[in-house]
């Protein structure tokens, strides 16, 4: 009985031992099992995280891709519009900036002769002014002499001075104490021997006009020659100076005559004249072409001025394009970086969506293949 009860307890000894192993391989399988239904759980959970989270990031996706991007085509094309235009103002510039240069070289070729005209005139004007001055008649003078109202040909003063002496310095008055009167013409003027009227060089009063009928011009060959021939009344002069009167008298060129001398002033002040009156002429002439080079310069560098204007315009044009592209090309970069972060995200979330799935499906097999517990259980 002794040795049964031993071997009853070596049985029950084992079966606890068996009841032990089986319990621990039990425990152990429905933690395994437990822990591939969580697996399943946490897989299936991040699956449907990961499609919500994608599902929710496709309208935003869908948003960046219909979004209109800025056209950069049209801001470019701008840009070479502005560009274009910029480079027509510049070459349009430097033109104007080369007329400019030709009109100031004209209006300083044209400031010389001007200048050297004004002068001119300067020097002519008051050259005749400082004559007529020495010429006028003196306020005290109640009449004024004759020689102020004739005029002689240039190279004849003399002569008309030998032929009238003092008696130029007469007046016409017949109020004068010594005056000239005129009598009226000759009704038939004697010949003259020789040489031709004096009245035909000289513009005079015709108070004159017997005095230089009877008068003729001629040479001193000549004079001393006729002298003999002439009638009562008559007489002849030289060129230089010299007479011969009808009654014998003579008297050489060699002595001075103030009145000849006046003459030459009065012929001298009308030549001045003439050239002052040349002068003012030529300076006109000059300032008109001087205005003229002046206008051209005026003109000229406004359109410098207004070329610059436009080009500091068309040059801000140029710049608003080109930061108009910087912005449209700034916004397509942005909108393109938005869009590829939104689909790379999609595209993870994807992946990882996947991923769960694949670790749920691996826990379901792995679970699938666990042994039953309820055999385990029987043993």
């Amino acid at each position: 009985a002794e040795q049964r009860v031993q071997a009853l307890m070596a049985t029950l000894a084992e079966r606890e031992r068996t009841l032990e192993q089986l319990t621990s391989e039990l425990a152990h399988l429905n933690a395994t099992r437990a822990s591939y239904e969580r697996a399943i759980a946490d897989g299936e959970e991040q699956a449907r995280r990961a499609e919500d989270e994608r599902d929710a990031l496709r309208p935003r996706a869908e948003a960046e891709a219909s979004s209109t991007a800025p056209d950069i085509a049209a801001t470019e094309e701008r840009i070479d519009v502005a560009r274009e235009a910029a480079a027509s103002v510049r070459s349009r510039l430097a033109s104007a900036e080369e007329r400019l240069r030709e009109t100031a070289e004209a209006e300083a070729q044209a400031r010389a002769p001007l200048d050297q005209a004004e002068q001119e005139t300067r020097r002519l004007s008051a050259e005749a002014k400082a004559l007529a001055n020495l010429l006028r008649p003196r306020e005290s003078d109640l009449w004024p002499p004759l020689i102020d109202s004739l005029k002689v040909q240039p190279g004849y003063e003399a002569a008309l001075a030998a032929a009238l002496g003092d008696e130029l310095n007469a007046p016409l008055d017949e109020a004068a104490p010594h005056h000239w009167r005129h009598l009226g013409e000759l009704e038939s003027a004697p010949a003259l021997p020789a040489g031709t009227a004096l009245a035909a060089f000289v513009d005079a009063p015709i108070a004159l006009s017997r005095r230089l009928a009877l008068t003729g011009v001629v040479s001193v060959e000549d004079g001393k020659r006729f002298q003999k021939d002439l009638l009562p009344g008559q007489r002849l002069v030289s060129q230089r100076g010299d007479v011969w009167r009808w009654d014998g008298y003579a008297a050489s060129a060699d002595a001075p005559s103030q009145a000849a001398a006046r003459l030459e002033q009065r012929n001298l002040l009308e030549s001045l004249e003439e050239q002052v009156n040349l002068a003012k002429r030529l300076r006109d002439q000059a300032h008109a072409e001087h205005a003229s080079a002046q206008a051209e310069h005026t003109a000229a560098t406004e359109a410098v001025r207004a070329a610059s204007r436009e080009l500091r315009q068309r040059e801000d044009d140029l710049l608003a394009a080109q930061g108009e592209w910087a912005l449209a090309a700034r916004a397509v970069a942005d909108r393109t970086t938005r869009l590829a972060s939104v689909e790379a995200e999609i595209k993870s979330l994807e992946q990882a969506g996947e991923n769960a799935r694949r670790s749920v499906q691996a826990a379901m097999e792995a679970l699938n293949a666990l042994p039953d517990a309820r055999a385990i259980a029987e043993k």
